[in-house]
């Protein structure tokens, strides 16, 4: 009886061993792969860095100038040349970010103002046509 009593009492130790090892492995794995996936994550994140600063060096800083703006004023003469005006940033007194444009043309000095505050919540695209006689601007939200 005694032999039995001691058989099965290995047995169960054995048994719990097993469970706790297998137990512990799987906890191993799982790690293991949290590692992976963050590895793989974090070089992703380093190869998109790596290619952005890339393009942005190859482009002499266009890349970050745009993605800074975000917005792009095209001014359309009557012959039909387009030429994108640089905008002036600066902070009314009420603390909204406005974005100025100016263009002088012929002798006539156009001018424009978005404030950019209300325009970056928005997604819109803005058309404006100046000619001599005529100012028409549409506004669309954007696709």
């Amino acid at each position: 009886m005694e032999k039995d009593e001691l058989n099965k009492r290995i047995i169960e130790k054995v048994r719990n061993a097993v469970v706790i090892s297998n137990l512990e492995r799987e906890e191993k794995m799982k790690l293991s792969k949290r590692k992976q996936v963050l590895s793989f994550v974090a070089v992703m994140v380093i190869m998109f860095a790596g290619s952005f600063v890339t393009v942005n060096a190859a482009t002499n800083g266009e890349l970050v100038n745009k993605v800074k703006e975000g917005m792009k004023v095209i001014f359309v003469k009557e012959n039909g040349k387009q030429e994108e005006v640089k905008g002036k940033a600066y902070t009314d007194s009420q603390g909204h970010n406005i974005e100025q444009y100016e263009v002088e043309d012929g002798g006539t000095n156009f001018s424009m103002e978005i404030d950019k505050t209300n325009a970056g919540t928005e997604n819109l695209n803005v058309n404006g046509t100046i000619k001599k006689d005529e100012v028409s601007i549409d506004i669309e939200k954007a696709k």
